[in-house]
């Protein structure tokens, strides 16, 4: 069985309930329209159907008539040695030419040349996906609500994956677009991707930072906040490391080159996702530990001010300040 076959039957069974669900309401308020315009006249309600079925159909068939025109993805072959690699690359080199960021880069019709241009796009694309991804360790660090975080996690990771094809393919269509997305989604969600996870790989760059940061000043007093402090940190950097993994999955699927099994590209994504977050996670760590420390001090200085004011209100114009 093919890596992801389980995940695409059941987005396969959800589309097809979600479009038999729609037609069926769909078809119940149609109904409801046409009788409502039968109640004044017969030849109203024939009219009133073939109206909505004329704007059904339009409203249905222009989308589906364009998407069939637009062109269709470019997908890579499975290997070098495949006969038509060479007429791949060509039209690789092709899109390559007409890219912005590679303004005034000669590039030739060999392999080397073709790379090497690929390789200044993964510098562009890598610079989005550190932006977004720390954007993400920052959100979910500070927010520290799950449904929210989680929404905005999925937000952040389809317009990761949107600018990463911009960066590789600046005019993508929409069905490159769709098939990018479903490529990105089946090998993301395959049904054995924990077991592909080195946990103790992605682990290493994320616990020197965590435990420093939750074990600065600790005191008896300030505890709980290091305990919120860690927790944090070790939400938003999971989540940061899941937004760099899908950002280089999508790279890959974007650059156009020939690829292994998603098996060994979810491998690859997380070596470089970790590596990627290691760069990145002691400067985001230091900053949301300031904040978060900061805010802190700041809160129980003020409520130790309160709790003084009280107690000298308390002696003054208490028992305890009259016998005084």
């Amino acid at each position: 069985m093919k890596t992801g076959a389980p995940m695409r039957r059941i987005l396969t069974c959800l589309a097809a309930f979600t479009l038999i669900a729609f037609t069926l309401i769909v078809i119940r308020e149609t109904a409801a329209v046409v009788t409502l315009a039968r109640e004044f006249h017969p030849v109203a309600g024939q009219v009133t159907l073939w109206a909505l079925v004329l704007v059904y159909s339009i409203c249905l068939g222009v989308p589906l008539f364009l998407f069939v025109r637009l062109p269709k993805p470019l997908v890579p072959p499975m290997s070098d040695t495949d006969p038509a690699f060479p007429g791949h690359l060509s039209n690789l080199r092709r899109r390559l030419v007409k890219n912005p960021h590679l303004r005034g880069v000669a590039i030739t019709p060999d392999r080397v040349s073709v790379q090497a241009a690929l390789d200044l796009l993964e510098i562009r694309a890598n610079q989005e996906i550190r932006k977004e991804a720390s954007l993400v360790f920052l959100s979910t660090a500070v927010s520290q609500s799950g449904r929210l975080d989680g929404l905005f996690v999925l937000v952040a990771q389809t317009r990761l994956v949107w600018k990463v094809a911009h960066v590789y393919r600046q005019r993508a269509s929409a069905r490159e677009l769709l098939h990018l997305y479903a490529n990105v989604a089946a090998t993301v969600f395959a049904a054995d991707s924990i077991e592909d996870l080195d946990l103790a790989e992605v682990a290493e760059p994320l616990m020197a930072p965590l435990l420093e940061a939750a074990g600065v000043g600790v005191t008896v007093v300030l505890a709980p906040v290091a305990t919120v402090l860690a927790d944090s940190l070790l939400q938003g950097t999971v989540n940061a490391l899941l937004t760099f993994r899908v950002g280089c999955i999508a790279k890959r699927y974007s650059a156009g080159m020939p690829l292994p099994s998603p098996k060994l590209i979810r491998k690859a994504a997380t070596r470089e996702a970790s590596v990627m977050l290691g760069g990145v996670i002691a400067e985001l760590t230091k900053t949301v530990t300031k904040a978060v420390w900061d805010t802190a001090i700041r809160v129980m200085t003020r409520k130790g001010k309160t709790a003084a004011g009280r107690v000298r209100a308390f002696l003054r114009g208490g028992p305890a300040g009259s016998a005084v």
